[in-house]
């Protein structure tokens, strides 16, 4: 009997999916990357919106005036991996408005 083929896959980069988002091919789906897989995002509901809104509070409060928190925008970490939203935290600059969201390997 003949062995079935083992699948072989290959994580997905970050510039490839922020490509497959411009394009609109996850217009009607809650997907984030994570470490290079695809995964279905989490509905949001209250627990959701209880456990941000707290967690916001705390993290605004710990972090005045050495850091912005951004809760649920987006965060690109390296160059494999990126989540849609979340949390994430950066040093304030001067210039508060950018085109681009902040990331891990620049800045």
């Amino acid at each position: 009997m003949a062995t079935p083929a083992t699948e072989v896959t290959r994580p997905l980069r970050r510039v490839e999916y922020d490509q497959l988002v411009r394009l609109g091919v996850f217009a009607n789906e809650r997907v984030e990357l994570l470490e290079g897989e695809l995964v279905a995002m989490s509905p949001i509901g209250a627990p959701h919106n209880f456990s941000v809104k707290a967690l916001n509070e705390q993290l605004v409060l710990a972090l005045r005036g050495r850091a912005w928190v951004r809760p649920q925008m987006s965060f690109a970490a390296h160059g494999a991996l990126r989540a849609r939203a979340g949390f994430g935290d950066r040093t304030p600059r001067r210039l508060p408005h950018r085109a681009t969201r902040p990331s891990a390997d620049r800045d």
